[in-house]
């Protein structure tokens, strides 16, 4: 399992002298892009191919609070992959400098073909690079409607007077 090594930024803290859940985000991402770019895929290789990564749902579960002074650990794993490739799911652990669980990321995620505006096959090579991932224990191959949660009411619509 491969590690990144990260600290949160004053900017990160809030009022309460804890970290903002933007911040843990924001750390995720950047271990996420990391990854991508040491296997091969930065912004010029997703420029090239026409293509980048579009998250379609993130969940994070705090396990326990990071002190704002803590470097913190990042790992990512594959979670699910649809048979094309066209869209995958992620999990990220934060841990502390003690190597203690704090933060968790499930992520659902679909590669975008940045003209046509729709879901692509990544190419072969990316494809391969990832299925090399570490899987989780419940790893399994997905469909499309890990795309969508059954509680969100799409399509909802109200009238709205423009004024």
């Amino acid at each position: 399992m491969k590690l990144g090594k990260f600290n949160f930024r004053w900017s990160d803290i809030d009022a309460n002298m804890h970290i903002k859940n933007t911040a843990y985000n924001v750390l995720f991402t950047e271990a996420r892009l990391n990854f991508l770019r040491d296997i091969g895929f930065g912004l010029k290789e997703f420029k090239q191919y026409g293509i980048g990564p579009m998250v379609v749902h993130e969940h994070i579960f705090y396990v326990q609070e990071v002190r704002g002074e803590s470097e913190v650990y990042i790992d990512i794993q594959l979670r699910g992959s649809s048979e094309d490739g066209k869209y995958m799911k992620f999990a990220q652990h934060m841990y502390n400098n003690q190597g203690e669980l704090s933060c968790y990321l499930d992520l659902t995620f679909g590669w975008l073909d940045v003209k046509a505006r729709k879901l692509a096959i990544p190419p072969p090579n990316l494809l391969e690079a990832l299925n090399k991932l570490e899987k989780t224990e419940d790893y399994g191959i997905i469909d499309s409607s890990e795309l969508k949660a059954s509680h969100v009411p799409y399509g909802k619509k109200i009238d709205i007077e423009v004024q």
